[in-house]
């Protein structure tokens, strides 16, 4: 006979453990002896045989679990963690979209800003008088410190919309949320390189 371990949770959260096993001609039959005495119940399935086997052995059975299957208070801790896991993910959503409309705003009040370098820009080039940068500096390397700025804000910008397009994933998976923080990580370095904001 070929026995399987099953499971009977009784009153007050004991479990026990029967071995029960085929006997050939429609038999099955389950038996113990945890309690220091063999008890020995019999049926026509496996269940059967177990639910023999509470009222042999005087087990107060809430639940009789087969082998693989998990109790309710199993299903039920695993539900638990399934919403802990949800409500985390969804957390995470509500921060990154709060993040997604605050570099929106950052990327509109930027372009002033990206305007006014290339009219500086313009300027210097030209030579022409009124310059909002150090007259002392040469012409070449306000050219160069111009570039440098716009080539910083443009590498910010390129990472804020990229983060933006990644808040905007409609599926709020870890596969998403990873991308999600892939982004602002690239977002919080373009930030720094250019010296703290737009």
């Amino acid at each position: 006979m070929i026995a399987e371990t099953w499971r009977v949770v009784c009153e007050g959260g004991e479990v026990k453990r029967p071995e029960v096993g085929d006997v050939g001609g429609g038999e099955c039959v389950a038996m113990t002896g945890e309690d220091g005495d063999v008890h020995v119940g019999d049926g026509s399935t496996p269940r059967a045989a177990v639910f023999d086997l509470c009222r042999v052995a005087g087990w107060e059975a809430v639940e009789i679990v087969a082998p693989g299957a998990q109790t309710s208070e199993e299903r039920l801790a695993q539900v638990t963690a399934l919403l802990a896991d949800r409500d985390a993910h969804r957390t995470r959503a509500d921060a990154a979209e709060a993040d997604r409309d605050y570099w929106r705003e950052q990327m509109t009040a930027a372009a002033p800003c990206v305007d006014e370098i290339r009219r500086l820009t313009r300027r210097v080039v030209r030579g022409g008088t009124g310059c909002a940068l150090d007259p002392t500096l040469a012409v070449d390397t306000a050219i160069a410190t111009l570039d440098a700025a716009r080539a910083s804000h443009a590498a910010l910008a390129a990472a804020a919309r990229c983060y933006l397009a990644a808040v905007d994933e409609p599926t709020w998976d870890e596969r998403s949320l990873v991308a999600v923080d892939a982004a602002r990580t690239a977002l919080d370095a373009a930030l720094a390189a250019a010296g703290g904001g737009l």
